[in-house]
């Protein structure tokens, strides 16, 4: 019994600690390609490096095909890829007469610096400055899409957009990954926590949550737990029946409800 014993605690170290040296690996999934091609963005657009503490962000700014667009819509993508496959998804918001501009986080595509969690929020809180200093929209909106949802919580926490739209967002990382919860030491060993519930109380604009019920990524009771903690009456939860992680775009009521949300006075 004390050498299965001792077993089992060899096996939870070295859990740990390979938790700990490749947790990077397994939350951020960047293609690794450095160039920027433009396939997929028929659209006119920018190329933009914003600079950061010991790095820049390459960024995309597309404009919507109307000579007055409403304002702007801030970007921030999943976890998997960069530009080149974010930008086309991003453009796609311009059909509601806006321009958007989509950024790489740190170690994606072209955006240099060293990763952490606080270097992200910096990163957006960057972003959001450069805008101010460059541009004069009327409207800016931040628009998170699951991991991207929790940066622009924390954003929307600290300078406050028109709107916050989060698609398919989480409550805290660990729900989106909980086997990093079966270690003990997860707290201590886990560099990125991303605790969104305990920033959405803070959020002072009218906030959209999108969620299908078929996520296997995130599980829709996680986006709940985290719309409920949203302090303002002025609030929505989309809930698209049989909707997966990255195919809410495939249901009209993704369409219909964006079309309410962002054509809101």
């Amino acid at each position: 019994m004390i050498w299965v014993l001792f077993g089992f605690f060899v096996i939870w170290i070295v859990l740990n600690f390979f938790l700990y040296v490749f947790q990077d690996d397994l939350i951020f999934r960047p293609s690794g390609r450095k160039g920027f091609e433009s396939p997929q963005l028929s659209l006119p657009f920018h190329e933009l490096s914003i600079p950061v503490v010991l790095g820049n962000l390459h960024a995309v700014l597309i404009k919507c095909p109307h000579d007055s667009p409403q304002g702007l819509i801030l970007y921030f993508h999943g976890n998997t890829g960069d530009l080149n496959r974010w930008g086309g998804i991003a453009a796609d918001l311009c059909r509601y007469h806006y321009d958007v501009l989509v950024f790489d986080y740190r170690g994606y595509g072209q955006s240099t610096g060293d990763r952490s969690e606080n270097a992200l929020y910096d990163d957006s809180v960057a972003v959001r400055t450069y805008v101010d200093d460059h541009y004069d929209y009327q409207k800016i909106v931040y628009y998170g899409r699951s991991i991207g949802a929790a940066m622009a919580v924390d954003l929307a926490a600290k300078h406050t957009p028109d709107q916050l739209i989060l698609e398919t967002p989480f409550a805290q990382l660990s729900d989106a990954v909980p086997f990093l919860g079966f270690v003990s030491l997860y707290q201590y060993l886990v560099k990125y926590q991303f605790k969104s519930i305990d920033k959405i109380g803070w959020v002072k604009c009218p906030v959209f949550v999108l969620h299908g019920t078929s996520d296997r990524v995130i599980p829709l009771s996680s986006a709940k737990r985290l719309f409920e903690k949203i302090a303002l009456n002025c609030k929505k939860l989309i809930v698209i029946d049989k909707a997966g992680h990255n195919n809410l775009n495939s249901f009209e009521i993704y369409y219909t409800s964006l079309e309410e949300i962002l054509n809101r006075n």
